[in-house]
């Protein structure tokens, strides 16, 4: 008796399926008992934790062990953990629901506080509102809605501007520029995770418990606090990733760690000039 087989093609390619899935685009065997409720909520549903286990796993190590996260990536070990660039992205959104941002300020504190008004940004703005014909208040209302959106688009110039400054680091490590940006998105990433730790653990405590509205004093010691953490962090990425010595994993954290505050702040007057003078 002769069997005649079904030959079934891939629905996103059209190459013939030998098996649930599609050999040369990795697309699953269409399946009409797919398109069903309970399936849709079951596969949402495994897709969910599948992302919260590899989000939670990669927060972890980013913490406890840095830069084995960036080593795991460069080896080959992937499965288990976000990717770098879907892991700062994700982060990336967490800090814009965050009751602080370093990389979003209102306009108040750039019309009040150093270093913004001894860069003219107070006086920029008395011009500004004198020409536009309206009022400090709208300004500010048109201002903040704006920063908060180029902040989110431009924060991205910090990782090929750090692959960069690691690559001229380490260009002795012989490692490609894939790895050094790699590094560079898992350096941000915990930047960003530090900062949201340090806002709900520092930041919101002190001034619910002080009741003031800003203090210099504080702000000062907070910044100096992030950046010793931040210098600690690196060395031991560093040295985990790049494998270099103490002294030049030192110096390498400590060149990168206090200068990127100074990096942060003209990146806040690039933000500023830009909606300013460009919307």
């Amino acid at each position: 008796m002769n069997h005649t087989s079904v030959i079934t093609n891939c629905q996103n390619c059209g190459n013939i399926l030998t098996n649930n899935y599609c050999s040369n685009c990795g697309e699953k065997k269409f399946d009409n008992h797919e398109l069903t409720v309970k399936h849709f909520f079951s596969e949402t549903l495994e897709s969910f934790f599948h992302f919260d286990n590899r989000f939670f796993r990669s927060l972890k190590l980013l913490i406890t062990k840095p830069g084995q996260l960036s080593l795991n990536f460069a080896e080959g070990r992937r499965v288990s953990f976000m990717k770098p660039l879907q892991l700062f992205l994700v982060l990336n959104i967490c800090l814009f629901f965050a009751p602080e941002n370093p990389f979003s300020l209102p306009l108040y504190n750039y019309i009040t506080y150093k270093p913004f008004t001894t860069f003219g940004a107070k006086e920029v703005i008395a011009d500004k509102i004198n020409k536009s014909k309206i009022s400090l208040k709208e300004y500010s209302i048109q201002f903040d809605e704006k920063i908060k959106s180029a902040s989110k688009e431009f924060i991205f110039i910090y990782i090929p501007f750090y692959a960069f400054v690691f690559f001229l680091l380490f260009f002795f490590k012989k490692r490609s520029l894939a790895e050094h940006i790699v590094f560079a998105c898992h350096f941000m990433s915990a930047y960003i995770l530090l900062t949201i730790l340090n806002t709900f653990l520092l930041d919101l405590p002190f001034y619910y418990f002080s009741k003031l509205n800003y203090s210099q004093v504080f702000d000062n010691i907070d910044t100096l606090c992030l950046q010793v953490v931040l210098l600690f962090y690196l060395f031991i990425a560093i040295r985990n990733f790049y494998k270099t010595s103490i002294v030049w994993s030192l110096i390498s954290a400590a060149s990168v760690s206090l200068t990127f505050i100074l990096i942060l702040q003209y990146y806040r007057m690039f933000l500023f000039y830009k909606i300013v003078h460009l919307g």
